[in-house]
């Protein structure tokens, strides 16, 4: 039985990082077979923190506590261009904005036929709506992804202003599983719908 563990080089990560994953539950298999993808959730790297959407709400959570049991479960997408240090700010801004907000079942949940239909988003978060209305907050260049509000994991990793980084994910120290972990005062949830 492997018992590695995995974790994102947070030294080799830039604000505004996209990071999706994927995980063995039941919900995560349940979202990625609902959207034909590889992730079921997406958090965006603020410098320093993670924000991120879940059943709970909005929150940050420090880099160090994600593990993962296998390379596959994540990957980090970033802007294929420099971003400008307006930019920078206001995708973080955004993002940090949005902590405490609630989250978005419904629409996530009916996500496709909203897109379709364009119906009007509320201020209510979702995993992937969170990381692209940041980007689309700084009047950023999302291609073709074309209602941010609506989108999936999925499609953020397909957006061609993205590129996929390479050797950002690495083996776990015993330590390193040990924090991640450990209790987390910061966080308010630890399951992800659609988050």
């Amino acid at each position: 039985m492997n018992t590695e563990k995995y974790i994102i080089d947070y030294s080799k990560l830039e604000a505004c990082d996209i990071i999706l994953t994927a995980e063995t539950s039941t919900t995560s298999k349940l979202i990625r077979g609902m959207t034909w993808g590889k992730y079921s959730h997406a958090a965006i790297y603020v410098g320093g923190t993670t924000i991120e959407a879940t059943l709970k709400g909005v929150f940050s959570k420090n880099p160090q506590r994600l593990v993962f049991e296998g390379e596959n479960q994540v990957a980090i997408f970033r802007s294929r261009r420099a971003l400008t240090e307006v930019e920078i700010r206001k995708i973080c801004e955004y993002a940090r904005g949005q902590v405490g907000s609630l989250y978005a079942l419904p629409e996530a949940i009916a996500i496709r036929g909203r897109s379709l239909l364009k119906m009007p988003e509320t201020r209510k978060q979702f995993c992937s709506r969170l990381v692209a209305k940041s980007y689309e907050a700084a009047g950023y260049d999302l291609a073709n992804l074309r209602h941010p509000a609506y989108c999936t994991p999925k499609q953020l990793g397909l957006c061609k202003s993205f590129y996929q980084v390479q050797n950002i994910i690495r083996r776990a120290s015993d330590g390193e599983v040990l924090f991640a972990n450990s209790p987390d005062p910061g966080v308010r949830a630890k399951h992800h719908l659609f988050e």
